[in-house]
Protein backbone atom coordinates (compact mmCIF):
# COMPACT_ATOMS: atom_id res chain seq x y z
CA UNK A 1 0.00 0.00 0.00
CA UNK A 2 2.86 2.36 0.64
CA UNK A 3 4.88 1.81 -2.70
CA UNK A 4 1.15 2.58 -4.39
CA UNK A 5 1.18 5.71 -2.13
CA UNK A 6 4.20 6.65 -2.98
CA UNK A 7 4.10 5.73 -6.92
CA UNK A 8 1.00 8.28 -7.23
CA UNK A 9 2.80 11.15 -4.90
CA UNK A 10 6.08 10.68 -7.12
CA UNK A 11 3.52 10.43 -10.61
CA UNK A 12 1.37 13.72 -9.48
CA UNK A 13 4.26 15.54 -8.85
CA UNK A 14 6.32 14.79 -11.94
CA UNK A 15 2.55 15.96 -13.90
CA UNK A 16 2.95 18.81 -12.49
CA UNK A 17 6.42 19.78 -12.88
CA UNK A 18 5.76 18.32 -17.33
CA UNK A 19 2.47 20.80 -16.93
CA UNK A 20 4.46 24.04 -15.43
CA UNK A 21 7.60 23.18 -17.56
CA UNK A 22 4.91 22.83 -20.34
CA UNK A 23 3.59 26.16 -20.07
CA UNK A 24 6.59 27.62 -19.43
CA UNK A 25 7.90 26.94 -23.03
CA UNK A 26 4.57 28.26 -24.55
CA UNK A 27 4.40 31.49 -23.21
CA UNK A 28 7.58 31.95 -24.65
CA UNK A 29 6.39 30.81 -27.85
CA UNK A 30 6.31 33.17 -30.98
CA UNK A 31 4.43 31.62 -34.11
CA UNK A 32 6.49 31.76 -37.21
CA UNK A 33 5.66 34.53 -39.57
CA UNK A 34 5.30 33.95 -43.26
CA UNK A 35 8.42 35.31 -45.32
CA UNK A 36 8.88 35.94 -48.87
CA UNK A 37 9.11 32.81 -50.32
CA UNK A 38 5.12 31.67 -48.75
CA UNK A 39 4.53 35.18 -50.59
CA UNK A 40 5.96 34.12 -53.90
CA UNK A 41 3.64 31.20 -53.28
CA UNK A 42 0.34 32.96 -52.37
CA UNK A 43 0.70 34.98 -55.93
CA UNK A 44 -0.23 31.62 -57.82
CA UNK A 45 -3.39 31.27 -55.93
CA UNK A 46 -7.06 31.42 -58.29
CA UNK A 47 -8.24 29.18 -60.95
CA UNK A 48 -5.79 28.62 -64.06
CA UNK A 49 -6.85 27.05 -67.14
CA UNK A 50 -4.17 24.55 -68.75
CA UNK A 51 -2.69 23.46 -71.67
CA UNK A 52 -1.15 20.36 -70.92
CA UNK A 53 1.39 18.68 -73.33
CA UNK A 54 3.16 14.91 -72.41
CA UNK A 55 5.32 13.69 -74.43
CA UNK A 56 5.94 10.00 -73.78
CA UNK A 57 8.33 9.01 -76.46
CA UNK A 58 11.00 11.78 -77.46
CA UNK A 59 10.35 11.57 -81.40
CA UNK A 60 6.30 11.60 -81.18
CA UNK A 61 4.08 14.54 -81.26
CA UNK A 62 2.96 15.46 -77.51
CA UNK A 63 -0.79 14.27 -76.63
CA UNK A 64 -2.36 17.33 -75.52
CA UNK A 65 -5.05 18.11 -73.05
CA UNK A 66 -6.97 20.76 -71.47
CA UNK A 67 -7.22 21.23 -67.26
CA UNK A 68 -8.06 23.34 -64.65
CA UNK A 69 -6.00 24.17 -61.98
CA UNK A 70 -7.49 25.68 -59.04
CA UNK A 71 -4.96 27.27 -55.87
CA UNK A 72 -5.56 28.39 -52.52
CA UNK A 73 -3.27 29.04 -49.32
CA UNK A 74 -3.51 27.21 -46.39
CA UNK A 75 -2.83 29.76 -43.72
CA UNK A 76 0.23 31.82 -44.95
CA UNK A 77 2.75 28.65 -45.37
CA UNK A 78 1.13 26.60 -47.63
CA UNK A 79 0.12 26.58 -51.51
CA UNK A 80 -2.43 23.78 -52.53
CA UNK A 81 -3.10 22.93 -55.67
CA UNK A 82 -6.17 21.08 -56.89
CA UNK A 83 -5.78 19.63 -60.54
CA UNK A 84 -8.13 18.15 -62.82
CA UNK A 85 -8.18 17.29 -66.52
CA UNK A 86 -7.63 14.06 -68.89
CA UNK A 87 -4.05 11.72 -69.57
CA UNK A 88 -3.87 9.23 -72.26
CA UNK A 89 -7.60 9.42 -72.52
CA UNK A 90 -8.41 8.83 -68.99
CA UNK A 91 -9.97 11.36 -66.22
CA UNK A 92 -7.12 12.30 -64.25
CA UNK A 93 -6.74 14.55 -60.64
CA UNK A 94 -3.72 15.51 -58.69
CA UNK A 95 -3.22 17.67 -55.60
CA UNK A 96 -0.07 19.20 -54.40
CA UNK A 97 1.21 21.14 -51.05
CA UNK A 98 4.37 22.93 -51.92
CA UNK A 99 5.53 25.70 -48.89
CA UNK A 100 8.97 26.86 -48.02
CA UNK A 101 11.03 25.30 -45.05
CA UNK A 102 13.30 28.38 -43.24
CA UNK A 103 15.11 25.60 -41.72
CA UNK A 104 16.10 23.72 -44.55
CA UNK A 105 16.18 27.14 -47.15
CA UNK A 106 14.32 25.36 -49.50
CA UNK A 107 10.36 25.23 -51.06
CA UNK A 108 9.22 21.38 -50.02
CA UNK A 109 6.41 19.86 -51.10
CA UNK A 110 4.29 16.84 -52.24
CA UNK A 111 2.27 15.62 -55.21
CA UNK A 112 -0.04 12.56 -55.61
CA UNK A 113 -2.68 12.17 -58.45
CA UNK A 114 -5.07 9.37 -59.55
CA UNK A 115 -2.74 7.71 -61.77
CA UNK A 116 -0.15 6.63 -59.70
CA UNK A 117 -0.45 4.95 -55.89
CA UNK A 118 2.96 6.69 -55.16
CA UNK A 119 3.81 10.06 -53.79
CA UNK A 120 6.42 12.36 -55.25
CA UNK A 121 8.74 14.23 -52.90
CA UNK A 122 10.43 17.84 -54.15
CA UNK A 123 12.46 20.22 -53.12
CA UNK A 124 14.08 23.04 -54.54
CA UNK A 125 14.98 26.85 -55.05
CA UNK A 126 14.24 29.96 -57.23
CA UNK A 127 17.18 30.22 -59.52
CA UNK A 128 19.17 33.09 -61.21
CA UNK A 129 15.85 33.46 -63.68
CA UNK A 130 13.66 33.68 -60.89
CA UNK A 131 11.57 30.51 -61.84
CA UNK A 132 11.19 27.61 -58.96
CA UNK A 133 13.39 24.76 -60.15
CA UNK A 134 12.70 21.43 -58.12
CA UNK A 135 13.73 18.42 -57.53
CA UNK A 136 11.31 15.47 -57.09
CA UNK A 137 12.23 12.02 -55.94
CA UNK A 138 9.12 9.09 -56.28
CA UNK A 139 8.63 5.97 -58.45
CA UNK A 140 8.32 5.79 -62.28
CA UNK A 141 4.58 3.96 -62.29
CA UNK A 142 6.23 2.74 -65.84
CA UNK A 143 9.09 1.02 -64.55
CA UNK A 144 8.37 0.96 -60.87
CA UNK A 145 11.53 1.96 -59.97
CA UNK A 146 12.74 5.22 -57.55
CA UNK A 147 12.63 8.06 -60.35
CA UNK A 148 14.37 11.52 -59.79
CA UNK A 149 12.88 14.42 -62.11
CA UNK A 150 13.82 18.32 -62.17
CA UNK A 151 10.52 20.72 -62.62
CA UNK A 152 10.59 23.95 -63.26
CA UNK A 153 7.80 26.55 -62.65
CA UNK A 154 8.08 29.95 -64.35
CA UNK A 155 6.03 33.28 -63.84
CA UNK A 156 5.91 34.79 -67.58
CA UNK A 157 5.94 38.83 -67.82
CA UNK A 158 2.35 38.36 -69.98
CA UNK A 159 1.27 36.56 -65.84
CA UNK A 160 0.33 33.60 -67.53
CA UNK A 161 2.94 30.61 -65.57
CA UNK A 162 4.67 27.50 -67.20
CA UNK A 163 5.58 24.56 -65.67
CA UNK A 164 8.12 21.91 -67.46
CA UNK A 165 8.97 18.69 -66.28
CA UNK A 166 11.98 16.26 -67.37
CA UNK A 167 12.51 12.77 -66.48
CA UNK A 168 14.66 9.95 -67.90
CA UNK A 169 13.65 9.29 -71.34
CA UNK A 170 14.09 5.65 -72.73
CA UNK A 171 17.81 6.03 -73.12
CA UNK A 172 18.19 7.19 -69.84
CA UNK A 173 18.87 10.60 -70.66
CA UNK A 174 17.28 13.50 -69.18
CA UNK A 175 14.06 14.65 -71.70
CA UNK A 176 11.07 16.70 -71.40
CA UNK A 177 8.26 14.96 -70.99
CA UNK A 178 5.62 17.88 -69.79
CA UNK A 179 4.75 21.42 -70.75
CA UNK A 180 2.00 22.73 -69.14
CA UNK A 181 0.53 26.35 -70.20
CA UNK A 182 -1.46 27.97 -67.50
CA UNK A 183 -3.96 31.21 -68.15
CA UNK A 184 -5.11 32.85 -65.08
CA UNK A 185 -9.40 32.89 -64.69
CA UNK A 186 -10.13 36.70 -64.37
CA UNK A 187 -12.17 36.70 -61.00
CA UNK A 188 -15.72 36.97 -61.21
Amino acid sequence: MFTRIVASVVLVTASVCLAQSYAQETANFAPPTPGVEHQKLAQDVGVWDAKVQVWLDPDAEPEVNKAVEKNQMMGDFWLVSEFKGSMMGAPYSGRSQTGYDPIKKMYVGTWIDSMSPHVMTTEGNIDENGDLVLTGSGIDCITKQPMTCKMIGRTNADGTRTFEMHAPGPDGNMMKIMQIDYTKRNAS
